[in-house]
């Protein structure tokens, strides 16, 4: 498993960084109790979409621990701090190095997430993000995108969502990119 995949599951998790693979389990356990379709705390409070995707979420998580060969068992593994532009370095990719976020704020998002181990459809689902909407961030698309006041708050809960330490300082970077015309 990637490191940062790692430390996303446990987060979704509400786990400890140092938490054990028993803790995941029994926590996983948990959860698929929560969301099964009967539970009377989920019943009205989520879709069945959005059901089914924590449900996989979970299963996720549950055959990553499984394999052996998927990387050192979930265990605390710091994120390396980039302190020059005060974000995670992504960890190492077949992808290459990390974009420079000053230059290329929508490649470096994407970078992250696929760093995490995330598709689309798992960040639109944790930020309320359309996929369109990640889909046209990560392109620089921004012909596609609506009033920079609503990016600016998209971009910012993706970075939450990808732990980039200064969520605010990245948007200020792609809203610039924007009010420089992409350039």
């Amino acid at each position: 498993m990637k490191d940062g995949q790692r430390v996303r599951d446990l987060e979704w998790l509400d786990l400890d960084p140092d938490a054990g693979d028993a803790e995941v389990i029994a926590e996983c356990r948990r959860r698929l109790t929560l969301y099964a379709g009967d539970h009377p705390a989920i019943y009205s409070l989520m879709s069945e979409e959005e059901r089914h995707r924590m449900l996989a979420r979970i299963d996720g998580i549950l055959s990553r621990l499984k394999k052996p060969d998927s990387g050192p068992p979930l265990s605390s593994t710091p994120v390396v701090e980039d302190s020059a532009e005060g974000v995670p370095a992504a960890p190492d990719s077949e992808a290459g190095p990390a974009p420079d976020p000053a230059t290329s704020p929508g490649d470096f998002l994407r970078y992250l997430r696929r760093s995490c181990g995330m598709d689309l459809r798992e960040i639109s689902a944790e930020t309320k993000v359309s996929e369109r909407q990640l889909e046209a961030i990560e392109e620089e698309d921004f012909s596609a995108l609506p009033a920079p006041v609503f990016v600016r708050g998209f971009i910012i809960a993706v970075a939450r969502a990808l732990k980039v330490e200064k969520p605010e300082e990245l948007a200020g970077i792609y809203l610039e990119k924007i009010a420089g015309g992409g350039s």
